[in-house]
């Protein structure tokens, strides 16, 4: 009987790779290391780990004490999205796909001005949760199943708070005031939103008011407003916003300077005089009976030097801005003869 010498190459898949995360502290804030490893097999079928989706050269692989692993690191806010998914590629020599792992860094920060702790989910609100997922990706037809961790969240207060003007300018009486609070990051997002009125002498709060505020532009100084946005974890305040309101003429009337009993020759000044205005820019057109005597002057006085009886009238002014034009109520003139 012949025998006859044969030589059989074994080769066994890769074992599966494990990702995790690990906190590393800093001077100013806290980042974290996301790591993917996995057993190394054998020394003549080299495999890499790779993370996709990384921007720049943050992943760093390292070979030894019988282990392949890959290190990337992630910052621990995302402004613009409520997750981000870390994932893993595991390749052999010849550049096949074996496995496919990920991990979904998943909601908000820790609060602010907390440290985390060294255990990496002691700070977080759940441990992380292993579940196995298939992806699309596949392998000789074969779909390729890697371990998928979720992890529990970061959490903080509202972040980027605006307080923005609708409005198109000037604000004139008569329109709606819209203000909205804008909140850049915020998670959980159920906010609820508080508002500060502010003027020179007082500041009235108004509390679990809606996002927009809206009210009716009415005469008077300037005043400021703020909002603020909160959640279960705190509020943060918005920047001030001055609403000056544009408004005609208002509590207009005729001040008189004359003797008790005005008799020919005696001097007589009649002043129009404006409580408040918006702009303050005005004109004024005195009256006469129904007819004009001074029009579109920037003269607030009306000024007889040397009164005679014919000037025994009645006069009224009229005060305009760009906004709106307000008379006054009239006054009688009467010169006695002497």
């Amino acid at each position: 009987m012949l025998y006859q010498k044969v030589v059989a190459h074994v080769r066994e898949s890769p074992p599966e790779p494990k990702i995790e995360t690990v906190e590393v502290e800093s001077q100013e804030w806290w980042t974290m290391k996301v790591a993917c490893s996995v057993a190394y097999h054998c020394p003549d079928e080299p495999m890499t780990l790779t993370f996709i989706d990384l921007e720049g050269n943050r992943q760093k692989m390292t070979i030894g004490n019988g282990m392949i692993q890959t290190v990337a690191s992630v910052e621990p806010v995302w402004k613009d999205e409520k997750y981000r998914k870390m994932t893993c590629l595991l390749h052999d020599k010849d550049g096949l796909l074996r496995y496919k792992a990920s991990l979904e860094l998943d909601g908000p920060l820790i609060k602010e001005g907390e440290r985390p702790h060294q255990t990496p989910y002691t700070s977080m609100e759940k441990a992380p949760q292993v579940t196995t997922a298939v992806d699309d990706t596949s392998i000789d037809g074969q779909p390729v199943a890697g371990p998928s961790i979720t992890m529990g969240s970061w959490r903080d207060h509202p972040k980027d708070v605006q307080l923005v003007l609708l409005n198109d300018l000037p604000i004139k009486e008569g329109h709606d005031v819209r203000l909205n609070c804008s909140v850049g990051r915020s998670v959980p997002d159920d906010n609820w939103y508080n508002w500060i009125k502010l003027d020179a002498h007082t500041a009235e709060i108004q509390y679990s008011h809606p996002k927009l505020l809206m009210f009716p532009a009415t005469p008077g100084p300037a005043v400021s407003y703020q909002c603020e946005a909160c959640n279960r974890f705190g509020c943060m305040s918005s920047q001030k916003i001055s609403i000056e309101v544009h408004f005609s003429p208002k509590e207009v009337k005729i001040l008189k300077w004359s003797p008790e009993h005005i008799v020919e020759g005696s001097e007589v000044k009649l002043k129009c005089e404006v409580g408040m205005a918006n702009p303050s820019n005005l004109t004024y057109t005195w009256y006469r009976g129904e007819e004009q005597r001074k029009q579109n002057s920037t003269e607030e006085m009306l000024i007889f030097s040397s009164v005679s009886s014919k000037d025994s009238d009645d006069y009224w002014c009229e005060v305009s801005n760009s906004v709106g034009t307000t008379v006054s109520s009239k006054v009688t003139l009467c010169v006695l003869c002497e």
